[in-house]
Formats: C-alpha cells, sequence, structure tokens
C-alpha cells in the first residue's frame, strides 16, 4: 500500500533537455562548441543564451528559428523520444517503488488542456520516453502551475508528499515556501549563493541542495526511514 507521493520534474531533471536542445542547435552555429559554453553557463533555457551567442559571432544564418520553432523541431526528433535520462534517473524512480512511494512527474512541457501547446503528441511523446527507459511513474501531469497541483494530489490521494526534486531554483523555491521539502540539483544557472530567500529556506531544511540523481536518491532514502520511524 503506497505511504507517501514524490514530485519529480522532468525536464533537466530526469531529461537532459538543455543538453539535447544545444545539441540541436549546434547547426545554427560554426566555430564554436555550443555544447561547451551552453552548459557551463548561467544561462537558464528561454533562449537568452541562443540570441547571446548569435548576437556575438556564433550564428552562421541571417536569423535564429524562433524559441517555439526550436522546442518544437526538437520535439520532433529521436532526441525528444529516445535521449538518454540523467544517470541515475531509473535508479531513483525504481528507490520510490521499492519504499512504497507513488512517483507524479510534473512538468511545464503543457497543459492538462493544451497538451500540445509546445510540442507536437507532446503528452504521448513523453509517455513513450518514459516507458523506453523504464522509469516508473503513477502520473505523467502537463501543469504550469506546480505547487497547486501538489496541494490538489495531496487531496486526492490523501498522501502526504515527501519530497519534490527540482531542477529550477525558482519552482524549488515555491515549493520550499509553501511547505513542501524540495530538493534542488546544482545547475549552473541556480546562482544559490546570491539568493537569501534560497539560503534561509537551506538553513531551515526545506530545500536542500543535491549534486546529481545518485544524491537524491541517498537522501530519498535518508528522509523516507526518518518519515516511517
Amino acid at each position: 500500500m503506497p505511504k507517501f507521493q514524490v514530485i519529480l520534474d522532468l525536464d533537466n531533471t530526469l531529461y537532459p533537455f538543455r543538453e539535447n536542445l544545444t545539441q540541436l542547435m549546434q547547426k545554427h552555429f560554426v566555430g564554436k562548441d555550443l555544447m561547451k559554453d551552453y552548459v557551463h553557463s548561467k544561462h537558464y533555457l528561454n533562449g537568452s543564451f541562443f540570441e547571446w551567442a548569435f548576437r556575438t559571432g556564433y550564428g552562421k544564418l541571417n536569423k535564429l528559428p524562433s524559441w517555439s520553432q526550436n522546442l518544437r523541431e526538437l520535439g520532433n526528433t529521436r532526441l525528444f523520444t529516445h535521449g538518454k535520462p540523467y544517470d541515475g534517473a531509473q535508479e531513483l524512480t525504481d528507490k520510490i517503488s521499492s519504499l512504497d512511494g507513488l512517483v507524479f512527474i510534473l512538468t511545464h512541457r503543457g497543459t492538462i488542456d493544451s497538451p500540445d501547446i509546445y510540442f507536437d503528441n507532446g503528452f504521448e511523446k513523453t509517455k513513450q520516453w518514459l516507458a523506453n527507459y523504464n522509469i516508473k511513474h503513477h502520473r505523467l501531469i502537463f501543469t504550469q502551475k506546480k505547487v497547486e497541483t501538489m496541494r490538489k494530489l495531496e487531496q486526492e490521494y490523501n498522501l502526504p508528499i515527501l519530497i519534490s526534486l527540482e531542477d529550477a531554483k525558482e519552482n524549488a523555491v515555491q515549493m520550499a515556501q509553501a511547505g513542501f521539502t524540495t530538493l534542488l540539483l546544482e545547475k549552473t544557472y541556480n546562482n544559490i549563493n546570491s539568493d537569501s530567500l534560497a539560503q534561509e529556506l537551506i538553513s531551515n531544511g526545506k530545500l536542500i541542495l543535491v549534486k546529481d540523481l545518485h544524491e537524491a536518491r541517498e537522501k530519498l532514502e535518508e528522509i523516507a526511514h526518518k518519515f516511517e520511524n
């Protein structure tokens, strides 16, 4: 019988969205290793890095495709349905299941009412990717309102949310502020040291930094054992 819920983000948490989109965009740039520069940059995935790179002489086109065009193009490649997950993704969801937890994957890839807003057949392709790599989950949910969705899930299943896992500081801070213990992956774009609110949430234990999915699994086990006792 399930004992708790765990909320997992998808892109840049389980699926290397940033790396795969950068790989796709490399064709628009010459003379530079876009992957090397982007994955170590402090730019988040909102197109700002690509625009900067193009303006500063990386580009070979007169004009970059729009951000929405880039996303839709990625969604129609094998990178989207067959790109390998981050190391430790399957082990993490296996561990949650072995501890009698329910895995809910919440993602901004669309909404319940508009699942194809960014990607053609985005929901079906995402389900396919999860199945391809045997990433166990109870439900996949497209939503732009994660905290609100998490509260609804607690009511619907009458089970506490043990932890959530995020890559984006803004989402993680919102979850921690709402009272959910949240693991935040250490990414170059999060700039934790300069964020006083994030530092406060870290000091009171609601926001916990982890370097990768293996450390996230270890922290999950630790929190689950405390929960059971």
